[in-house]
């Protein structure tokens, strides 16, 4: 008797086996609605709903290379980590396959994709670790893809968003990680959120939450496209996202379907931590001298530095331009990301850092004969002396090295920042929200 109990035993254990199943969706928005995080958000609900939260740690949104030329809107892949029974495997593999079925749309570039693999251990494999760093700093083709997923025993479905899927289960948050909460539209109507609401509760809940208001109050957490995020509050903790959120929600009276919190790798600078080569569609990092600049048609501003680099810098940036303009001769250090232009590549600036101690101003010469500063007359034509009208028809310009140059690391303004730049708030404090705990709630 007492060993047909024990052998009842094991089965029961070997009948309930758990393990963990890592699933991968990507490529699921278009330029005109749709949402990746969303359809995650669906999968998630109905998962809960059947089996409880069997979900490890926290769903992942992973932002990829933001240079790819064929990405929809944020380049963002996002993944998770079950664990469940081995019976209800292929139960939650169908419900991830359906809600991908019934909600994504295939228009335009979109081109979805979903994997996933079961395991019976946490540990992430080396080349899919490798293969996430290749995606947040170069193209990478379906067929590599394919082969990898083959060789790692991955199934992959779909078409090119499986290469965004694949690289976001290679993120193990090892060294930086973020958090951010989504809240999702109840309808069509968007609701206003005012400055002052979230100016002060951006300011309580410092530096655990970041670029929620700009420098001249505008506010940065809601998105303009049509997809179906309200809006989205980033930070390094999750306790403190989900409170600004709950407050916003309190406060305004917001109508809204439904919110998860994700574990991301926004604002982390991961891209920029390889030091990839020049090449297009992809972020760089390089030290020059300044040797000119001027202003296109558009009033873009471009660079150049002495190690042949071209740089082009949006209007819109703010004042970084100015730095720029006032940092002729210094030595920098720019970074950003490369794409083609002509027969040749430019350096699209996201940040910079000025390392010399002091810039240079190129004058015109003064007037051989009564000593005042010579002025233009026009392009390809003689210096002219304001004074005594003396023409000087052959001249060099003279160097005047001057003390004005700014000493320290410039960003564009914070409406321009991109999903991965880090903003200045979380200099310091990098690789704090790891010591967080799950939530308790993290998905409504």
């Amino acid at each position: 008797m007492f060993v047909m109990c024990l052998g009842f035993l094991f089965l029961t254990f070997v009948l309930y086996i758990m393990v963990y199943v890592f699933i991968g969706f990507d490529d699921m928005d278009t330029h005109d609605g749709g949402c990746t995080t969303y359809v995650m958000y669906l999968f998630l609900k109905e998962l809960v709903r059947r089996f409880g939260d069997c979900v490890v740690d926290l769903p992942r949104l992973v932002r990829l290379n933001p240079y790819v030329p064929f990405k929809t809107r944020g380049n963002a892949a996002v993944s998770v980590i079950l664990n469940v029974s081995e019976d209800d495997v292929c139960e939650v593999i169908d419900i991830a396959r359906w809600v991908v079925t019934n909600h994504v749309k295939i228009k335009g570039k979109t081109s979805p994709g979903f994997v996933y693999y079961v395991s019976n251990s946490l540990n992430i494999p080396e080349e899919l670790k490798q293969f996430y760093m290749k995606a947040l700093t170069d193209i990478i083709l379906k067929d590599y893809a394919l082969k990898l997923s083959k060789k790692l025993n991955i199934h992959v479905e779909g078409g090119r968003g499986i290469i965004g899927a694949l690289a976001s289960l290679g993120e193990d948050f090892s060294n930086d990680v973020t958090y951010e909460v989504l809240v999702y539209r109840d309808g069509e109507e968007r609701v206003e959120i005012t400055s002052s609401t979230l100016k002060n509760i951006s300011e309580a809940a410092k530096p655990f939450t970041f670029l929620n208001v700009d420098e001249d109050g505008r506010v940065l957490i809601m998105p303009k496209g049509p997809d179906p995020v309200l809006f989205g509050i980033r930070g390094d903790s999750p306790y403190h996202v989900l409170a600004v959120m709950t407050y916003i929600l309190n406060i305004m009276n917001v109508k809204y379907s439904g919110w998860i919190v994700y574990k991301t790798n926004q604002a982390t600078n991961n891209h920029l931590k390889m030091r990839p080569k020049y090449r297009p569609y992809a972020p760089y990092i390089t030290i020059g001298i300044i040797e000119k600049t001027f202003r296109t048609q558009h009033h873009h501003l471009v660079v150049k530095l002495n190690n042949n680099v071209k740089i082009i810098a949006y209007r819109h940036l703010g004042k970084i331009l100015n730095v720029l303009q006032n940092s002729v001769g210094s030595l920098v250090e720019v970074w950003g990301g490369v794409k083609p232009e002509g027969r040749g590549y430019s350096l699209y600036l996201e940040g910079l850092k000025v390392l010399s101690n002091y810039n240079i101003k190129l004058l015109n010469p003064k007037c051989p004969k009564c000593n005042s500063r010579m002025k233009s007359s026009g392009k390809g034509r003689p210096l002219r002396c304001p004074k005594c009208k003396y023409l000087l028809r052959v001249f060099s310009k003279t160097i005047v090295k001057d003390g004005h140059t700014l000493h320290g690391i410039f960003y564009p303004r914070l409406s321009e920042f991109r999903h991965l730049m880090k903003p200045e708030d979380r200099f310091g404090i990098e690789g704090m929200g790891r010591v967080f705990l799950k939530p308790l709630m993290w998905i409504h």
